[in-house]
């Protein structure tokens, strides 16, 4: 109700119908109710939110869904009004914030490795839209989504009333993931006409028959790189032409055809599977208006990519200007010439082999991306590439994966001094001396930081100050660290610490620190989750309200 009033014109005739239109559904059954109350929400909302609220019925009851996932399907749907100067997804996330200003959706924040929810509702997370990765949506609000959906005819939910003349829906959705395979045969037969197809549901032939598909989701991802939902053939996809978006999830990623490049239309290319990996044809430098592409699955086990070859030299090739997303690409050969080809990048994720013949010094190349905001680089055994890669300024997401220990100190240097960069995250990285002293001035917008198996690292020397900005703190399978610096603790910005698989000594030392804080300040504004390996009654004693502890 609050968001609401919030955004109506503020006069006492306004809120008088407001009152007047919840006093009329009192004697109403209470669902019934509710129901009616929000609606109001709806029937106030501005004519260009209202398919992107509906839109959100389409997800599983109580899910949590990739805000990343919302915006593209937004942008397939062609819900949004181009405006000048700003792209469709920057229009999106203006769309799902002042949706969220009203208390329509829900942001949540995961804090690393610990899996916990913070939850921000309300003008209090208008300014969060950039950065949380998941929303939810209330059980009512998802209700009233599908009730109006319904009523306007907006998409058709398998197994849900059956509205008349089913076969001129432009829109198939198959929720729940219960559904029988012979509903969704059926549904599938009577809309040949449907432009999307959106389902978690198990693979069912038939969409070759669904010739005017623009949209194709068919899988969910849930959490850190577990997937549910069920596999799907690529092959038959790349035969619907008139396709924007294709999201799914495959037993199998066959050769890209050369043909894909008749897919005029495709802009999103998301194909999640295991096994070899892939390469794609010349063809797809000559597809100006792919805007995000990731094919493959890299988790801490399993890497599947894809693998690019080089752009022709001829003429007939374009600038891939509308790129932003392209993720999982193994031994991607950094020259001018490719780098040139997609200036407007701004989600760029590596993987190099140690076998495999890369010039080293070609990396240094990612400094002319001057739009790149997200990177991450699998190095593996590769010191060498490691020790070339430099970063534009623009850089607020970094992500770097060392199997082989590669050794971090220098890159270090010329991450610390990146002025935009939010988020770092290092994993299995070497450090030579064991020790690691940050000094003033560095890190100057850093608000999350997570080292991950860094076991050489012994010994941490900073101040409070040389992290001006730092919010959440994760240390995973740190062996070597012996304790934490008490200065984080003096952080004032500081929110949470995520301790995992550590050693003992350094929970201990965590622990001081919050005993510190509350002595010097009667009170500790930020939390300390610690998970552990194997029941500890020493460590477990130490739990309190801040100082919370986790067998997993």
């Amino acid at each position: 109700m609050g968001g609401l009033l919030e955004r109506l014109e503020q006069t006492k005739e306004c809120w008088e119908s407001i009152k007047r239109s919840l006093n009329s559904g009192v004697k109403l059954e209470n669902n019934d109710h509710c129901l009616k109350i929000l609606k109001l929400s709806y029937n106030h909302m501005p004519i260009h939110l209202k398919p992107c609220f509906l839109y959100m019925g389409v997800f599983e009851e109580d899910s949590v869904i990739r805000v990343s996932i919302v915006v593209k399907l937004w942008v397939s749907e062609g819900f949004l009004n181009p405006i000048s100067g700003k792209s469709l997804e920057t229009v999106a996330r203006e769309c799902l914030k002042e949706l969220v200003d009203r208390n329509l959706i829900i942001l949540v924040h995961e804090l690393g490795y610990s899996r916990h929810h913070h939850i921000f509702c309300g003008a209090s997370c208008s300014q969060l839209t950039g950065s949380m990765k998941y929303c939810k949506i209330h059980d009512s609000l998802r209700d009233l989504c599908l009730r109006e959906a319904e009523n306007e005819r907006f998409y058709h939910v398998v197994g849900r009333h059956s509205p008349r003349a089913t076969c001129s829906q432009r829109r198939l959705v198959v929720i729940p993931r219960g559904t029988s395979k012979e509903k969704v045969r059926n549904a599938m037969k009577s809309t040949p006409h449907a432009r999307s197809y959106i389902s978690d549901h198990e693979r069912v032939r038939g969409l070759s028959n669904l010739r005017l598909l623009r949209t194709l989701k068919a899988y969910e991802k849930v959490g850190y790189g577990i997937f549910g939902g069920h596999k799907h053939s690529v092959g038959e996809m790349f035969e619907l032409v008139n396709l924007r978006l294709l999201v799914v999830k495959a037993d199998r990623c066959p050769k890209l055809p050369s043909s894909m490049s008749l897919l005029w239309s495709l802009h999103t290319l998301i194909v999640y599977y295991k096994g070899s990996d892939v390469n794609a044809p010349v063809e797809i430098w000559k597809m100006p208006q792919l805007r995000h592409v990731y094919l493959g699955l890299s988790d801490k086990m399993t890497f599947t990519a894809l693998r690019l070859p080089d752009p022709p030299s001829d003429s007939s090739v374009v600038v891939m200007e509308n790129l932003q997303t392209l993720k999982c690409v193994r031994n991607f050969k950094c020259d001018e010439e490719t780098v040139r080809r997609i200036p407007n990048i701004k989600k760029l994720g590596l993987i190099y082999d140690k076998d495999e013949r890369i010039e080293p010094r070609s990396v240094c190349n990612i400094e002319c991306l001057q739009k790149l905001e997200s990177f991450s680089c699998n190095c593996g055994e590769r010191d060498d590439i490691l020790q070339q890669l430099t970063f534009p300024h623009s850089l607020r997401s970094l992500t770097l994966t060392l199997n082989g220990g590669g050794s971090v100190d220098d890159v270090l240097e010329k991450v610390s001094i990146l002025p935009l960069l939010q988020k770092l995250k290092l994993e299995f990285g070497r450090f030579r001396t064991g020790e690691w002293a940050t000094v003033e001035g560095q890190f100057p917008s850093l608000k999350s930081l997570s080292l991950l198996g860094c076991w050489n690292l012994i010994y941490w020397m900073m101040e409070s100050s040389h992290f001006p900005c730092l919010e959440h703190l994760h240390l995973s399978w740190m062996l070597g660290l012996k304790e934490i610096p008490a200065e984080v603790g003096e952080i004032p910005t500081l929110k949470s610490v995520s301790l995992a698989y550590c050693k003992e000594s350094l929970v201990k030392s965590a622990k001081r620190m919050v005993e510190e804080q509350e002595e010097l300040q009667g009170q500790v504004s930020f939390k300390v989750d610690v998970m552990l390996e194997k029941k500890s009654a020493g460590l477990q004693s130490l739990a309190d309200p801040n100082f919370q502890v986790t067998i997993y």
